[in-house]
Formats: structure tokens, C-alpha cells, sequence
């Protein structure tokens, strides 16, 4: 099958076609593909933050968490669990990453339910998974 324009449903069958193929391929070699967000025109499609990394490594996001978790503790401020689980009503969360240009919700949890990733605020970070002192 050629594709003769680029649409948004051709978009999604091109981002298949590298998860599909180029992923079982990588992980011969010990890599993962990591496709973020995709800007198309009628010619050609983007994918933004393509990245190839080993299989160990961890997302952008989570190293930036382990960097401020470092920080926090270095610098004598109250440290943040990454390990503990938080239930909130029948959800449960997990503190999975951090966005440092993000100055209201740099935080990211992990719904352990299956309902995706969420941003949270500073305040609601120490609140939820503070350690206390």
C-alpha cells in the first residue's frame, strides 16, 4: 500500500507502521522507541520528541524526577516518596515524573487503575506523598 497524502488517519497508520516494525527490531539491540505528540501537513508527518533509548532507561520525565528528588534531598527540603501509592477515592497514584519548565503542575502521577497520567501541583505532591520528617 503507497500513501499518496498525508492525513490524519495516514498520521496514525504511519506511527503503527514504526511502532509495528521498528520497535521488535530495536529491542534486539537492547533499545525502545518513544513516540510523543504528531504534526502532519498533507505531505509529510512529525512526530515530536522521537527518541531511541535503552530499554533501562528512564523517560525524560523520569529522570527529571529523580534529579528533583536528588535536589530536594541535598538541599534540605521536605522529600517526596517515590514509591509510595496514594489512594484518592477508588483511584490509586504513583508519583511517575516531573516537567521542570512547568511552574503550577510540574508533577506528574501514574492512575494505577489504567486511567492515564495526571499533573499535579507542588503543594498536592508533598501533601500526597510527602515524607514526613
Amino acid at each position: 500500500m503507497k500513501i499518496e497524502t498525508m492525513n490524519k488517519e495516514n498520521a496514525r497508520l504511519v506511527r503503527a507502521i514504526l511502532e509495528n516494525d521498528l520497535a521488535p527490531i530495536l529491542s534486539e539491540y537492547g533499545l525502545k522507541l518513544e513516540l510523543r505528540n504528531a504534526s502532519y501537513d498533507s505531505e509529510s508527518v512529525k512526530f515530536n520528541n522521537f527518541r531511541i533509548a535503552l530499554d533501562s532507561a528512564l523517560s525524560k520525565e523520569g529522570a527529571a524526577l529523580a534529579t528533583e528528588l536528588e535536589w530536594r534531598e541535598k538541599m534540605g527540603h521536605q522529600t517526596l516518596d517515590q514509591n509510595k501509592i496514594h489512594k484518592q477515592g477508588k483511584h490509586a497514584f504513583i508519583l511517575s515524573g516531573y516537567k521542570p519548565r512547568a511552574s503550577k503542575k510540574p508533577f506528574i502521577v501514574e492512575c494505577l487503575n489504567g486511567h492515564g497520567e495526571f499533573v499535579i501541583a507542588p503543594y498536592t505532591a508533598l501533601a500526597w506523598f510527602g515524607v514526613a520528617a
